[in-house]
């Protein structure tokens, strides 16, 4: 599939063209689904993902050589790129991203910097305490921001853009998981969702409805029979192309998938489109109570809860093999993987860890092992 074709806009407006073209003064990064992109857009900024250098052994004078690769990735951009002086969003969500936090406050004391601190439980303490950090948020981005005074109903219209591109992805992922998708190859899947993350909402909106609407996508699902094996996929933060090629040259397809560039990223709705109340505190309420209670990640309390979840994707799915792919050195993913195994076991479904070097997986390796995987099925 030509994506070019389809979404040339969304591309000239992705981070990654208007870095290279030395054009990106209205871009504010973020590396986190936990942190809401409605504020981050509502004063007339473009959000998007950071995803770090492919080059990152500047990052080795910095941090140790067992650390986070997506940390040390991040570091490693914005050090030897072009966005020093571009306002970024982190997270207190592991300890690797708070010691990235200190290095960039010590050692790029240019860089507009916030820290995002995000409660593990979504009771009703937690909700109240992360509204009130949205608001600094809110605030933060107003300082970065072209625009004179972040009001309420420029909010309220980030969220229904933001809402919007939700319902679309969600659209997206059910035609690519459907059998007959023979038009959608997982590369061309996850290039579409790695665009969502980096380009401009508007724009990308446009095209993805357009594209939704294309003959040619729609006549040709469910013509073709159900693959031999359906796979869950399961892992963190995942960016490269390479590894999702494996997937399009094996005989099996990932029918459903728990990772933060799918359901933590668009499965859930903040109840704010169409609503009438326009005060910026309620707005932040409402965020804070929905991205609490969106597809846990391994870092957040109740881990027995999303266990109970996957198992009903396997039993909705019909799943017959799953596979958890971390980033190396992820504390949360290594803590939560044991347990899982474990109920996997008992469903007497098989599954495969994979290690996956962030942004420079060794797809020959990786490739042997998930066909390996797969060949315990025949």
């Amino acid at each position: 599939m030509n994506l070019k074709k389809h979404f040339k806009k969304s591309m000239d407006s992705s981070f990654d063209n208007r870095q290279s073209s030395g054009l990106t003064s209205n871009f504010i990064g973020y590396t986190c689904t936990y942190i809401p992109e409605e504020i981050l857009i509502s004063g007339g900024l473009t959000a998007y993902r950071i995803k770090g250098s492919s080059s990152r052994n500047i990052s080795d004078g910095f941090m140790p050589i067992n650390f986070c690769p997506y940390i040390k990735s991040i570091w490693a951009q914005i050090y030897n790129d072009n966005i020093k002086s571009h306002p970024v969003v982190f997270t207190a969500a592991c300890d690797a991203m708070r010691r990235l936090n200190d290095i960039v406050e010590n050692f790029s004391s240019q860089t507009p910097l916030f820290l995002l601190d995000v409660p593990k439980k979504p009771d009703e303490i937690s909700v109240n305490y992360f509204s009130s950090r949205i608001e600094n948020l809110l605030d933060f981005v107003q300082d970065n921001s072209p625009a004179d005074a972040i009001t309420a109903e420029m909010l309220k219209k980030a969220c229904d853009k933001v809402s919007k591109k939700r319902a679309l992805l969600r659209k997206l992922t059910k035609i690519y998981e459907s059998f007959g998708s023979i038009e959608m190859n997982t590369s061309d899947y996850f290039k579409i969702l790695d665009l969502s993350a980096q380009s401009d909402v508007d724009i990308f909106n446009s095209e993805l409805e357009i594209f939704l609407k294309n003959d040619v996508i729609l006549n040709k699902i469910n013509t073709k029979k159900e693959p031999p094996l359906k796979l869950l996929l399961i892992g963190n933060y995942i960016n490269d192309e390479n590894f999702w090629n494996i997937f399009s040259d094996i005989n099996a397809k990932i029918v459903s998938s728990d990772l933060c560039l799918t359901s933590r990223y668009f499965d859930f709705d903040t109840g704010c489109r169409g609503m009438l109340e326009k005060s910026l505190k309620k707005l932040c309420v409402l965020l804070a109570d929905s991205y609490l209670k969106k597809p846990a990640c391994f870092r957040m309390q109740g881990a027995s809860d999303k266990i109970q979840k996957i198992k009903q994707q396997i039993a909705d799915y019909d799943i017959n093999g799953v596979i958890f792919a971390s980033v190396k050195f992820c504390d949360n993913t290594l803590f939560f993987y044991p347990d899982l195994k474990k109920e996997l076991l008992l469903l007497n479904i098989p599954s495969l860890y994979a290690d996956i070097e962030y942004g420079s997986s060794s797809s020959g390796q990786l490739k042997t092992r998930i066909e390996a995987f797969i060949e315990m099925f025949s």
